[in-house]
């Protein structure tokens, strides 16, 4: 009997939770149609357009924010335009078919943000919300999905990106294709953010607001007609800023087997590790790996602003001298940087190798050359930026190596020193 009446409450428990929760939901569907209702005139897509098919060969998302027809969007949607003016021009296209041309008023390209200025202006804009979000706030991301029409997507505020140079807003919903440069808005219909990218499974990255709100003070700066220049010396402008960053603070070390190796300075990395120790293979190997986690959009065949640590050790107690140095060499011959560049966008690296004798940490003990190699390449649009690549090994008299790299992607040549010279002093094998 008291099992059944157990039985009867949970029933009722459930009808009663059920039906207040189909309450809340009528109220918060009604709640994002008001949202999505008062947001819609303000949105765009945004086009561009190859000025001899004719046909649009990139879309995004934009919003005005202002009465003089500034519309905010992401420099990845425009990116190409930028970058070949004579070859594309842009347009915007409204839900209620109306369509016209844009123009590039300025862009932040660290951020992955741009302002782009309406030929008719609307009579409404959409409002920056500059406070701090309070975590599980809920949000709305609205944009065009895939050229499929304009949507929104409700999701809520999870903090910001760890780990990362750049502040960006964590978003549990889902942005797609299109999205990008689109408003994300809070419950009062401010805008909070912008769509940038995704991860996927309902993680998405917004940028925040305060950064567009710094862009808009800034677009009023005289120099924006020449936009290659800008691009590198906001390229310049960030790495300057990122390794200062690095190299404030001591760099310290920690145990990697019989090694000391770098500890990345801040919080800007992510580290894994692994040992390979299959007992079908006549070697064990150990990787230690730390990737920035951050990526600059500068188009669509060309990304920067990498910084990746790697160290191993390989050891064989079965391959003899001479067959272990020829393995561990394909090992250490196989590091590369982790951007996209393609052929019109860098040169061939150039390379310079050396051996030399590097203190193994113990007192009036040198023993053992190091095998060093330095390459570069350089941007061939942004002459002043490069992707740097460093490598050492050394094997020791037991069959035992260790190898350190870092891979930097478009740097300048004194920040590369400098992080060169501090990454040698600080490894070591003991």
């Amino acid at each position: 009997m008291k099992n059944f009446q157990k039985m009867v409450s949970k029933v009722v428990f459930l009808i009663m939770a059920w039906s207040s929760f189909e309450h809340v939901l009528a109220a918060g569907s009604n709640g994002v149609a008001e949202l999505f209702s008062m947001v819609s005139p303000n949105l765009f897509q945004i086009r561009v357009i190859d000025n001899t098919s004719g046909e649009k060969t990139a879309i995004g998302s934009g919003f005005q924010i202002d009465e003089k027809g500034t519309v905010a969007t992401n420099f990845h949607v425009i990116s190409t335009m930028v970058l070949e003016p004579g070859k594309y021009h842009l347009e915007y296209a409204q839900e209620d078919g109306k369509t016209g041309e844009l123009d590039i008023i300025a862009f932040d390209i660290a951020r992955d943000l741009a302002l782009v200025k309406l030929e008719n202006p609307g009579a409404h804009s959409l409002e920056l919300d500059l406070e701090p979000l309070i975590n599980g706030e809920a949000l709305y991301a609205v944009g065009n999905p895939r050229d499929l029409g304009q949507s929104i997507v409700p999701g809520s505020y999870n903090g910001l990106v760890e780990g990362s140079f750049y502040e960006k807003l964590l978003f549990t919903g889902s942005l797609n294709p299109g999205m990008s440069g689109g408003p994300a808005i809070n419950e009062a219909g401010r805008v909070v953010g912008v769509n940038v990218s995704t991860a996927g499974n309902q993680i998405s990255f917004l940028i925040p607001a305060v950064y567009l709100d710094k862009l808009v003070r800034r677009s009023g700066e005289a120099g924006w007609g020449d936009t290659m220049q800008r691009v590198e010396e906001q390229l310049i402008t960030d790495q300057n800023v990122k390794y200062s960053t690095l190299f404030r603070d001591e760099w310290v070390t920690q145990e990697f087997g019989r090694a000391r190796v770098l500890v990345p300075p801040g919080n800007y990395f992510r580290c894994w590790g692994n040992t390979y120790d299959d007992p079908e293979r006549p070697y064990t190997i150990t990787n230690r790996l730390c990737e920035s986690q951050d990526e600059i959009f500068i188009s669509p065949s060309l990304t920067t602003g990498h910084i990746d640590l790697q160290f191993m050790i390989v050891a064989s107690e079965e391959l003899n001298p001479i067959r272990f140095s020829g393995f561990f060499g394909t090992r250490f011959s196989s590091m590369t940087t982790r951007n996209k560049a393609e052929e019109n966008d860098v040169a061939n690296y150039k390379c310079h190798q050396d051996y030399v004798k590097k203190p193994t940490g113990k007192a009036n003990d040198s023993r053992g050359l190091w095998r060093s190699v330095f390459c570069a390449r350089r941007y061939k649009k942004y002459p002043m930026l490069h992707d740097v690549l460093f490598s050492a090994s050394y094997i020791s008299g037991e069959n035992e190596g260790f190898s350190t790299h870092f891979a930097l992607s478009g740097v300048t040549q004194s920040n590369a020193k400098q992080f060169l010279d501090r990454f040698i002093r600080t490894n070591r094998w003991d």
